[in-house]
């Protein structure tokens, strides 16, 4: 698909929403969404709590723009970072909306949900930062075959330049 040129950048950030996590990793979540909106992105994340909370509220103190995808039919499950939540209604059907509405994917750790969109951007071919310890291989993909690891946001700066010139 192309854009044009009135259409912003949605970069997508996903992981786990569990509340309870290590400080280390809601930090780098946070500054993860506040690169995002840095850059002038627009940040697209399930909407929730845990990893997308963080990336959330970084994006929007950073004063960027945040798009939640919500999973149920209720803005009451939205973080209170959310700019533009869209209820789907869809339950986790509504993966498929996060990764083909990125063009960039930034996976955290994460449960089943987020390996669910791991795959969905591996088959489509939307390119996923790995800031996590995610792995593919099996006898269809060469090890780590569209996972391109970052361990830190200099990392991520890098391939965000990448993968969106």
């Amino acid at each position: 698909m192309t854009l044009s040129a009135s259409h912003r950048t949605l970069i997508g950030i996903i992981g786990s929403g569990a509340t309870e996590l290590p400080a280390k990793l809601k930090q780098f979540a946070y500054k993860a969404g506040q690169l995002v909106a840095g850059k002038g992105f627009v940040l697209l994340t399930g909407g929730r709590g845990g990893i997308m909370y963080h990336a959330s509220r970084g994006a929007s103190e950073a004063g960027g723009t945040v798009v939640g995808i919500i999973p149920g039919k209720d803005t009451q499950e939205c973080n209170p970072f959310v700019d533009i939540p869209i209820i789907t209604g869809i339950s986790d059907a509504r993966n498929l909306i996060n990764i083909l509405s990125a063009r960039v994917v930034i996976a955290f750790p994460g449960g089943g949900g987020t390996l669910s969109e791991i795959g969905l951007a591996l088959k489509n071919g939307v390119p996923i930062i790995n800031c996590g310890d995610w792995r593919v291989e099996n006898a269809l993909f060469k090890p780590d075959a569209g996972l391109h690891t970052a361990v830190d946001i200099e990392a991520i700066e890098r391939l965000l330049d990448q993968f969106c010139g």
